[in-house]
């Protein structure tokens, strides 16, 4: 069963979504962007492992591109995560399997990610911006298909 193929690209505003509002304690989207974009990926994963899925929407929330409704689009996904923890189980470790680049400004790495009972698989389109490195797009699959070996 696929619980979600998560794509979060931002090119333009987006309408609101309707729904519960982010705690006010959350951090403005935008404000911890990285000179490396391993550490980014690395808050994400350790933030969902260590404390659950709003600190996992949290650091999306801090390190995607500073753009019009990007913080919505993270607050939509939380039925996924929850649905993905609950089918397969906490997060117990992550691994980056493949990292490319066109030029210096765009990167996009894979990682697989073992759960208690199951493997899935992340990208994370970076983008460098005059905030650093930001998530430009990101998103997750569970069902393995040919590309997961490209």
């Amino acid at each position: 069963m696929t619980i979600a193929a998560i794509a979060l690209f931002v090119a333009a505003p987006v309408a609101l979504a309707s729904g519960p509002m982010p705690p006010a304690a959350v951090m403005p989207v935008g404000q911890s962007a990285a000179e490396d974009p391993d550490a980014v990926a690395e808050r994400f994963f350790s933030a969902w492992r260590e404390s659950g899925t709003d600190a996992a929407i949290n650091t999306v929330r801090a390190d995607f591109a500073t753009v019009a409704g990007a913080a919505d689009l993270a607050e939509r996904f939380r039925p996924n995560f929850e649905a993905c923890v609950r089918a397969y189980g906490k997060i117990v470790r992550w691994e980056k399997v493949a990292s490319d680049t066109q030029g210096s400004l765009i990167r996009r790495d894979i990682y697989l990610v073992q759960h208690e009972h199951f493997v899935t698989r992340w990208i994370f389109i970076f983008g460098h911006t005059n905030e650093g490195w930001v998530i430009q797009h990101w998103g997750f699959a569970d069902q393995p298909d040919d590309s997961w070996f490209d």
